[in-house]
C-alpha cells in the first residue's frame, strides 16, 4: 500500500506536465515538426491555369524551410476547343521552392497548363519537351477530370522527408464541381471505365515522369 502511494506521488509531476503540454498543444499546435497539410482551392472552374492549393504548417515552433514543391497528376482528361478529349497520366513537375512558417500557410499555383499544350498543327506537347505528331486538336484546353497529388520534399534536423498528399479528385461527380479526397477504386475497376468516367485511386501510381526544367523528365519509381 505504501509503495503504491509512493509511486502515485512520484507520478503527479509527470501527469501535471503532460496535462499542461496537452493544453498548450491544443491552443497553439504541435511543439514538434509536422508534415504540411494540403488543401486544394475550392474555386476551380476547369481552366487549367486556375489549379491552386494551400499548404499549412501546423507546428507551433518549427518552420518548414527550403521545401521543394511537386504537383503530381495521376491521371487527367483534357477537352479541346471543339470538345475532343485528350487523356494523360503519370506525370509530375517541380513547382518551385519555398518555406512555410510555423503556424503559417502558403498558396501555390499548380501549372497544369504549362504541362500540356496544343502546338502548331494540333500537336500535343508536354512541358514543351515531349511532343506528338500533328493531331488536329485545337486549343485552349480545359480540364474535364483530374486526379491530383502534391509532394513536399524538405529536411528536418538533417533528415530528408518526402511527403506525399492524399489524392484529390475534380470534379467530385458529374454534378458536383468541387474537389474531394479521392475514393478508393480498384485498379481493375479503373481499367474498365470509360475515358469520361470520374474515379481516382487512393495512391500515386508508379512510375511517373518528373519534369524538373527544360530537359527530358526522369522516371520516378518510389
Amino acid at each position: 500500500m505504501k509503495l503504491r502511494l509512493f509511486l502515485f506521488i512520484l507520478a503527479i509531476p509527470a501527469l501535471t506536465a503532460l496535462y499542461y503540454v496537452a493544453s498548450i498543444v491544443g491552443l497553439v499546435g504541435p511543439l514538434w515538426p509536422t508534415d504540411p497539410e494540403i488543401h486544394p482551392r475550392a474555386s476551380f472552374s476547369g481552366n487549367v491555369s486556375d489549379i491552386a492549393f494551400d499548404a499549412i504548417n501546423a507546428s507551433a515552433l518549427f518552420d518548414i524551410k527550403n521545401a521543394e514543391l511537386i504537383c503530381g497528376v495521376d491521371q487527367a482528361i483534357f477537352e479541346d476547343a471543339i470538345g475532343r478529349l485528350i487523356g494523360s497520366a503519370g506525370f509530375a513537375f517541380l513547382s518551385g521552392k519555398t518555406s512555410i512558417p510555423a503556424r503559417g500557410s502558403i498558396s501555390q499555383q499548380c501549372d497544369v497548363f504549362g504541362s500540356m499544350q496544343i502546338g502548331p498543327g494540333g500537336a500535343v506537347s508536354m512541358r514543351s519537351i515531349l511532343s506528338t505528331a500533328p493531331t488536329g486538336f485545337s486549343g485552349p484546353l480545359k480540364v474535364r477530370k483530374i486526379c491530383l497529388w502534391i509532394g513536399v520534399n524538405y529536411t528536418v534536423f538533417g533528415v530528408e522527408r518526402r511527403f506525399r498528399s492524399k489524392m484529390f479528385q475534380w470534379p467530385a461527380s458529374q454534378d458536383d464541381h468541387s474537389w474531394v479526397e479521392a475514393p478508393i477504386v480498384s485498379e481493375q475497376t479503373r481499367k474498365s471505365m470509360k475515358i469520361g468516367d470520374i474515379a481516382c485511386g487512393d495512391a500515386v501510381r508508379l512510375p511517373y515522369n518528373l519534369f524538373s526544367g527544360p530537359v527530358a523528365p526522369i522516371l520516378v519509381f518510389q
